[in-house]
């Protein structure tokens, strides 16, 4: 469901709301929070307080290390 929301949030041509994030992904608003908090804690994805909106980070749009890329080929 994590990566739903990632994938979500990284396909999004601008920052997302919470509900905005529940509604594409077919969550719940408390489901979507929960796993974006998780997501944001691990660096995936960061959050503009003042905006109260969720953008991907750098590490949202590459989440496997070029060594794992590599190896797998």
């Amino acid at each position: 469901r994590g990566l739903r929301i990632l994938e979500a949030v990284v396909e999004a041509s601008a920052p997302m709301s919470l509900a905005n994030i529940a509604q594409v992904c077919g969550f719940d608003t408390s489901t979507a929070h929960r796993l974006l908090q998780g997501l944001v804690k691990e660096g995936y994805i960061l959050k503009d307080d003042t905006a109260k909106k969720y953008l991907a980070s750098p590490r949202g749009f590459f989440p496997l290390s070029l060594y794992v890329i590599l190896v797998s080929r």
